[in-house]
């Protein structure tokens, strides 16, 4: 069986990986959701950016190959996953393409209004985080809310009223419970 931990060029050494970020721990503040977007965004552009090394790499030792003698049955040395210069021209302009392609369908699946000319993309994707992040936390408290209209705002009063209301209905059973004790004593 083949231990990727012990392997020169593991997965984790080609692209670069780290420790794995625990998704509870993320999502515990509005500033750590803004890290990780960020960071996930870095990690894209630096897996990117390891791909490109990875295929100069890959042709360098393919011209070097090539220059060794063929045999004679063989004419031409075979290229394989060849990629032209064109395609991956700048691997940072198309993460950042695909991401701001992505935070335009989240913007269009929670209606989240922007200007396509005037979008700050990161701005975009935090407003978003920040929507998702309460609509995961209304549904935990089995508070249905319709996605059609965008409103964060009533849907943090929605929540705010909802936690307050179950604040005010454990008080009244507390005291229910302590007045009931007193009468028995």
């Amino acid at each position: 069986m083949h231990n990727s931990n012990n392997s020169a060029l593991s997965k984790d050494t080609i692209f670069g990986a780290s420790n794995h970020t625990d998704i509870n721990s993320v999502f515990n503040s509005t500033s750590s959701l803004e890290d990780f977007s960020v960071a996930k965004a870095k990690e894209a552009v630096q897996v990117f950016a390891n791909l490109e090394q990875l295929r100069k790499a890959v042709k360098i030792f393919n011209e070097r190959k090539s220059k060794e003698q063929l045999p004679a049955n063989i004419t031409e040395a075979p290229k394989f996953h060849e990629l032209l210069d064109n395609q991956i021209e700048n691997p940072r302009k198309q993460v950042q393409e695909s991401f701001a392609r992505q935070q335009v369908a989240r913007a269009k699946k929670y209606n989240v209004p922007y200007s396509f000319y005037t979008v700050d993309i990161y701005e975009l994707s935090k407003e978003i985080d920040r929507y998702e992040f309460l609509l995961r936390e209304a549904k935990d408290l089995g508070i249905y809310w319709d996605i059609s209209e965008y409103d964060p705002v009533a849907l943090e009063q929605e929540i705010e009223e909802y936690k307050e209301s179950e604040r005010r209905s454990n008080n009244l059973m507390y005291s229910d419970y302590y007045s009931s004790r007193r009468v028995a004593l």
